[in-house]
């Protein structure tokens, strides 16, 4: 069973830097239902495929909190990324992405998306005169919800 599993991870991993060209880490976990840890589960990423870029965007959690990171495969030259979240009240929640450490294939915002992590929002991309919006959306894993108390 184990070595079954194991197989199914190594084939994964390697379908991954396959066609992830910027992947240098990968890491497959198997975990029976509702024992992950910790009390986060990640909308589903949304995979970029623009003129400007095509990559991995999601939602990460890293030692300074949840960020909204862009793992790029492919960009245009001297990109710019930005995150707009439209909120229900009619805010726009506005997340400026940066390269991490220095690597301009990881994007990152500074700062978390506000709760819920369930909005629909827009890419933008900019490079020189050129410039792309791709909507999409994020929605909470079945079964995961913000819980309301109720009086």
């Amino acid at each position: 069973m184990l070595a079954a599993a194991n197989n199914i991870a190594e084939t994964l991993k390697a379908e991954l830097f396959a066609h992830i060209p910027a992947l240098d880490v990968a890491t497959v976990r198997f975990a029976e239902p509702g024992t992950e840890g910790g009390h986060h589960h990640a909308p589903d990423p949304f995979l970029v495929s623009g003129k400007l870029a095509s990559g991995l965007l999601e939602i990460v959690d890293t030692p300074q909190g949840e960020r909204m990171r862009l793992r790029l495969s492919r960009h245009a030259e001297g990109l710019r990324v930005n995150v707009a979240i439209e909120r229900a009240d009619g805010a726009v929640e506005s997340l400026p992405l940066s390269p991490v450490g220095g690597d301009h294939h990881y994007l990152q915002s500074l700062v978390a998306p506000a709760e819920p992590h369930e909005f629909s929002a827009r890419l933008q991309l900019v490079a020189g005169p050129d410039s792309e919006d791709l909507p999409f959306a994020m929605a909470e894993p079945e079964g995961h919800h913000h819980e309301h108390a109720h009086a």
